[in-house]
């Protein structure tokens, strides 16, 4: 893809997406500043790299709480089964 091309699919972006764009950021969890720091990156790099990177540290984060979330059931899910195992005898 040539440079012309790559602009073109990033103003098509722009025009057509923009406000979706900002919306799946918010529903993402994202703040104020990761989404102005995502839509800066997007400006400034033609390849969306930079801006990629944005999304990608937030995803990180969010697998990081899901990993915690996930060990604090796997907790309360070994207490319930040792209560249960108690209360049997």
């Amino acid at each position: 893809m040539n440079k012309n091309q790559t602009n073109r699919k990033i103003e098509d972006f722009y025009i057509d997406g923009m406000n979706g764009v900002k919306q799946n950021l918010i529903d993402a969890g994202c703040t104020e500043g990761q989404i102005k720091e995502f839509i800066d990156c997007l400006e400034a790099d033609e390849t969306c790299q930079s801006s990629q990177r944005v999304i990608l540290k937030q995803r990180e984060e969010i697998l990081k709480d899901i990993h915690e979330k996930q060990r604090c059931l796997d907790c309360l899910d070994y207490l319930a089964y040792n209560m249960t195992k108690v209360a049997g005898h």
